[in-house]
């Protein structure tokens, strides 16, 4: 184990720096509504953070958000991401989440592109597009943003996304 390059493989640590999470888009094979479509967002959480995607008014089962976040990473080795359907006056309703494993996805030279499952009290519910991106040794720094797949990285102020919906 003296092979730099495996201790620092994400594979192998929990991870602490920055990260662009480019949240895009849901399917869903479940709807908590019987009658209106969802309005569904995305909620990411990790030890330190929550931050939500805008409402996809009336996206029903297949929204789309393409909201990005840059965030600070202190030694996660998953994030939270919950699909919730936004209701108007009851509590919002968990559609499908998961408890996305950092180390055992971020295994690409620290990138990760790609559906992840999602899940509804241990059943398949649909799948979760994400685009990550890792930045180790980056805390406290803004990042330069490098472009992902067809340009789709964008800096996002995090402070935007703080507010309750």
């Amino acid at each position: 184990f003296n092979d730099p390059t495996y201790l620092s493989s994400p594979a192998y640590r929990n991870l602490t720096g920055k990260m662009i999470v480019k949240i895009v888009k849901a399917e869903l094979t479940r709807d908590g509504n019987l009658i209106a479509k969802m309005d569904p967002y995305c909620m990411l959480r990790t030890k330190t953070l929550e931050l939500r995607t805008y409402v996809a008014q009336k996206a029903g089962k297949n929204p789309v958000w393409n909201s990005a976040f840059d965030i600070e990473l202190r030694g996660e080795s998953s994030i939270y991401f919950g699909v919730w359907d936004r209701e108007t006056f009851s509590a919002d309703d968990i559609v499908a989440d998961i408890t996305f494993d950092l180390r055992g996805n971020m295994k690409n030279e620290n990138f990760f592109v790609g559906w992840t499952p999602l899940y509804y009290k241990g059943n398949n519910a649909g799948r979760l597009f994400l685009e990550l991106q890792y930045y180790p040794n980056a805390v406290g720094a803004n990042l330069p943003v490098t472009p992902g797949p067809n340009g789709t990285y964008v800096n996002v102020n995090q402070d935007q996304f703080t507010q309750a919906y």
